[in-house]
């Protein structure tokens, strides 16, 4: 059985800011290869979310919280779970919404990062480990807080692989087509 870590409350929030640091920093950096990689990412994204959701209809799924035992934490932790647990009803389970956008966060956000070398490598690595960290800390989260299960996590993670399969297909497609047309 998982334990339950209520402080795990704080990777699964955080996802929320995953959300927006990568239009914040291509805000700061406004090229075209920034804007082609957000586009990227919001596409992908909601590609994922698309399939997702068509998961969700054929086949619904429902998370029997457990009653988590909130004595001794802090104020403010508990007052995030009562509104994550007030605002989100415990369906649509597998896959996770969370784990999907994360991993395709954490694949794309790394992409960006190697291919415009805005910093220089020691600082890409270090960015790079730490998108990956930031990723999985919200991955484990979603079963350390009791909001998803483990097969939700691995369905969320298999969903973005294909996603990013497809994509992947698609733009080796798209440039064998672009070069035959120039040839």
């Amino acid at each position: 059985m998982t334990p339950f870590c209520p402080y795990m409350i704080y990777f699964y929030v955080s996802w929320y800011l995953q959300l927006a640091l990568l239009a914040w920093h291509i805000w700061c950096n406004p090229t075209a290869k920034a804007t082609h990689h957000f586009k990227l990412m919001v596409g992908i994204s909601s590609l994922g979310m698309a399939l997702a959701q068509v998961i969700f209809i054929v086949y619904p799924t429902w998370c029997s919280r457990e009653n988590v035992d909130l004595s001794g934490v802090d104020p403010l932790t508990v007052l995030i779970f009562n509104r994550l647990h007030s605002a989100d009803a415990p369906t649509n389970c597998w896959p996770s919404s969370h784990v999907l956008i994360s991993a395709l966060f954490a694949f794309y956000y790394t992409y960006y990062l190697v291919s415009t070398r805005l910093y220089g490598r020691g600082k890409t690595v270090v960015l790079c480990v730490l998108v990956w960290i930031w990723s999985i800390g919200i991955w484990l989260s979603t079963v350390f807080i009791k909001q998803h299960f483990w097969p939700d996590v691995v369905g969320g993670l298999v969903i973005a692989g294909l996603v990013i399969l497809f994509e992947r297909l698609y733009q080796c497609r798209r440039s064998r087509r672009i070069e035959h047309n120039v040839l």
